[in-house]
């Protein structure tokens, strides 16, 4: 499965807390299909309603730089405005410059 970029730009982002769930395979498409499925499953059991433009991936490797098998994908959830009390995986990512890359073929916006 190849990738198709439609936009790549630098934007500033403000603090933000985020549900999170890791893919255990790395940037391997079936990891980050079952990241997204558990991600899912998690909001559904706290009956949160999925809005498209709050959803990320965050891709935290170079390519070229890091060994395959230690590459690092979330799937995240913009949760600033929900309850952060709720049993559910999250971290807080600090306010900053981040590349963002829209990627139509997973149907995300990753930040890398």
């Amino acid at each position: 499965m190849k990738s198709k970029i439609t936009r790549i730009q630098v934007v500033e982002l403000p603090e933000t807390h985020y549900c999170t769930f890791a893919s255990t395979k790395g940037y391997d498409a079936e990891g980050i299909v079952d990241a997204w499925a558990n991600m899912r499953e998690c909001l559904a059991q706290h009956n949160i309603t999925i809005e498209e433009e709050k959803t990320a991936g965050f891709c935290f490797d170079n390519i070229w730089l890091t060994p395959e098998q230690m590459f690092r994908y979330e799937s995240a959830y913009a949760i600033g405005d929900i309850n952060t009390n709720l049993n559910i995986p999250k971290r807080l990512e600090d306010a900053g410059i981040s590349k963002t890359i829209n990627d139509d073929i997973l149907g995300r916006k990753l930040m890398i």
